[in-house]
């Protein structure tokens, strides 16, 4: 095949990753919508709709960026492929992990947050048991699974 031929096809692909990870990303966000306060009517809930959809449609299109030029650059379904799959599967965990932050403490995923998690009493403060740890490697595991399959 044409490497002309393989870019524009990997491009298409890409369009595909990028809509794949915006309705993964839109499920996983319903968790969002729990905590939202149900007044305003029709014209709220509209709103929220499409500042979702537009919000995490740009999200997936600007960080999955890279696997694009990628396939620009290296047009090889072997190396695209797989590297668009992580890409994605990484994107969809973060914002699940930031959904759990946000119900739990009511703000998102900042630089404090990740200080905490990442510090040095980190291990003293959070004590998970084994079956979340389990639990979240088989989300992990799942999502991956998904991605895989959509690739």
């Amino acid at each position: 095949m044409q490497p002309t031929s393989m870019r524009r096809q990997l491009a298409r692909w890409w369009g595909w990753l990028v809509a794949s990870t915006l309705l993964g990303g839109l499920l996983v966000s319903a968790r969002y919508l729990e905590m939202a306060d149900p007044a305003g009517g029709a014209g709220a809930l509209l709103f929220r709709a499409s500042m979702l959809v537009g919000h995490l449609g740009s999200l997936a299109a600007l960080l999955l960026l890279p696997v694009l030029l990628v396939a620009l650059a290296a047009p090889r379904p072997r190396l695209v492929v797989p590297l668009g799959v992580a890409s994605s599967t990484v994107l969809l965990l973060a914002l699940l992990a930031d959904t759990q932050v946000y119900q739990l403490f009511r703000f998102h995923i900042n630089s404090a947050v990740l200080e905490l998690l990442t510090g040095g009493a980190a291990a003293a403060t959070f004590v998970f048991p084994a079956e979340m740890w389990a639990l979240a490697v088989g989300i992990a595991v799942a999502v991956l699974a998904w991605q895989a399959w959509l690739g």
